[in-house]
């Protein structure tokens, strides 16, 4: 058995490596056209190679055994592709299927023509824009070297280096040529890289700049680090955040700049982070939230008027009083009264999303017209349906490699007593094999469970 899996082996490379070779895709290559064959990075001695390699922006063809016989297969497709023929095919299952659609009467049989004209032009369009299934499967297009593409990542990987604090950092390629295929090296200099001597916040809102230099010890910027972009957008993301959490429901990342100074030698950065005020404004506005509508269901019910009742602050709006507006309460984590804080906002839609009651949970606020500095939040939910049922069905193999079916059926019943809970309950049927133990001949049994 070994040697023969060693034969079939054996034939399998050869017959691939010939396959290969008598469809050389190099030989089908235009006249100034070159199969991108390998790419490599030398040099880098403290970026790891899979940082840089994600900025190439041309991926050679998969290789077996040093060939390229995926290649070789997608020419093979070619050489019966012929584009302008599945055009007219196309067109001419268009206008058959037009046809048929206009003389069918009945409704549900111009559906079904529809439905088999959309698929039957939905392959032929991938044909003709994709390749056959030779081409398109188990064949790949060849990947054709492009010197822009090369530059374009030397460049990217250049960028990279110097948003990591490699300020000095040079990247260079050279492309060999050989046999139609190139191979390109890209060397990579990083030199030393940049630390953070200070940091300095200037921030002309004096609110805030209390706020955030009370809230230093957070962050991601700190003396004597390697200066790394990452870190400065963080930085950006943390303070933002920070803001919207203490009532600054108008701020946005677009008011904070950061000015980096690497002229003063020894390979150090002052920095200065600047947080700029409203145009015509000394100072950013803190928002509190006046007041909630809750609506339980936004679906339009022509048959139904909507009613209102007030619980604890919040304006519950319904079409019938089929919920609990205490469980409701409980899951919000803001109330009217309240500062903004973005992070309550998010914790109350995850809660009242993971209820499994609504569709969907959508929170969104409106500043009042009659006070710059008050906020209405409309909360608009959907309900799911109160009653559902799961059905699923299979074959399990068991240890008697006997296959037996089986069914399970889920019903699920909520907002049942008005308090949204959910009740589950389900039905579960299969046909087993099982070997029987007091058998000596080992023959198989079936049982049913239930």
């Amino acid at each position: 058995m070994a040697n023969f899996k060693s034969i079939y082996y054996i034939l399998f490379i050869g017959s691939t490596l010939f396959f290969t070779f008598a469809c050389s895709p190099t030989k089908q290559l235009k006249e100034n056209e070159y199969l991108l064959y390998r790419q490599t990075i030398k040099g880098n001695k403290k970026i790891p190679y899979d940082d840089l390699s994600v900025y190439y922006k041309q991926t050679p063809n998969r290789k077996f055994l040093g060939t390229t016989p995926y290649v070789a297969i997608y020419y093979l497709g070619k050489r019966n592709y012929d584009s302008l023929k599945i055009a007219n095919k196309r067109d001419s299952v268009e206008k058959k299927y037009d046809k048929k659609i206009e003389a069918a009467k009945k409704p549900k049989k111009r559906r079904r023509l529809e439905d088999r004209k959309e698929k039957r032009l939905e392959v032929l369009n991938k044909n003709l824009k994709e390749g056959n299934w030779l081409m398109r499967v188990p064949g790949e297009k060849p990947v054709i070297y492009d010197s822009a593409q090369m530059n374009l990542t030397e460049k990217q990987m250049k960028y990279y280096l110097q948003s990591q604090g490699y300020f000095l950092s040079d990247v260079s390629s050279k492309a060999d040529t050989s046999n139609r295929k190139i191979s390109v090296v890209y060397k990579i200099h990083e030199g030393d890289y940049y630390k953070i001597k200070s940091i300095k916040y200037s921030i002309k809102d004096n609110k805030i700049d209390s706020l955030v230099n009370a809230n230093l010890k957070d962050s991601p910027l700190k003396v004597n680090n390697r200066y790394k972009e990452s870190d400065v957008s963080d930085e950006r993301e943390r303070i933002t955040k920070l803001l919207k959490d203490n009532g600054y429901f108008d701020f946005s990342r677009q008011y904070i700049f950061f000015k980096l100074d690497s002229a003063i030698g020894n390979k150090m950065i002052d920095m200065e982070i600047l947080i700029q005020n409203p145009s015509g404004k000394d100072y950013h506005n803190q928002f509190t939230i006046s007041q909630i509508f809750f609506n339980t269901d936004i679906s339009p019910r022509k048959e139904k008027t909507r009613d209102t009742v007030e619980y604890r602050g919040i304006h519950y709006i319904f079409y019938d009083k089929r919920f609990s507006k205490k469980l409701l309460n409980s899951k919000m984590s803001f109330h009217p009264g309240d500062l903004y804080k973005q992070s309550k906002i998010q914790i109350t839609q995850r809660q009242l999303g993971s209820m499994d009651m609504y569709r969907f949970v959508n929170i969104n606020f409106e500043k009042n017209k009659d006070s710059a500095q008050t906020l209405t939040a409309f909360i608009n939910t959907s309900p799911l349906q109160k009653f559902q049922l799961t059905q699923e069905y299979g074959v399990n193999v068991g240890q008697a490699l006997v296959p037996g079916p089986f069914g399970n059926i889920t019903i699920r019943a909520r907002n049942f007593l008005k308090g949204y809970e959910v009740y589950e309950t389900s039905f579960r049927y299969a046909i087993d094999g099982q070997y029987g133990f007091s058998d000596t001949s080992g023959s198989s049994k079936l049982r049913n469970t239930a």
